[in-house]
């Protein structure tokens, strides 16, 4: 009966509600965060999109995502962030400036949220691979000694 319990035990390891296939705590972790950063843009009389503020306040839903969670609720945030940030006011070209120029500043920041949620993100996705083996294995290596004391 204890082998049958291990067995469960183990198939539930990394198993979370999902929502579209990413975590639900996540999805509703980004559901805060953005409206908090509405209401601070409201309360404030700014634009919800926060072009000219450096260093941009989206970098911090999308690390987080991304080292908390992994790659995959990492490139929802910078996809969901790129969104928000588009589809605010943008800034005005200049006039020396040509159309790729601003086009580069356009996508500047957000092309690095996407290169940061990847690398963050499969670093933990390693770490999790890593704990979920040790945790299966340290399952197998209890029913060893288990089943050696019996054997004594």
């Amino acid at each position: 009966m204890s082998n049958n319990i291990e067995k469960s035990e183990i198939e539930q390891i990394g198993r979370y509600p999902k929502f579209l296939g990413l975590r639900l705590v996540a999805w509703i972790e980004m559901l805060i965060f953005f409206c908090l950063m509405f209401a601070i843009a409201f309360i404030f009389r700014i634009p919800f999109n926060y072009f000219s503020v450096s260093p941009h306040p989206f970098w911090i839903i999308v690390i987080l995502m991304a080292a908390q969670y992994g790659t995959n609720e990492g490139l929802v945030a910078a996809i969901i962030s790129t969104c928000v940030l588009l589809l605010g006011p943008l800034p005005t070209q200049d006039i020396l400036q040509d159309r790729f120029q601003y086009f580069f500043i356009l996508v500047k920041t957000p092309l690095l949220w996407f290169i940061a949620a990847v690398i963050f993100g499969e670093l933990r996705k390693r770490q999790i691979r890593e704990r979920d083996h040790l945790k299966k294995s340290g399952f197998g290596c209890r029913r060893e000694s288990r089943d050696h004391k019996q054997s004594l």
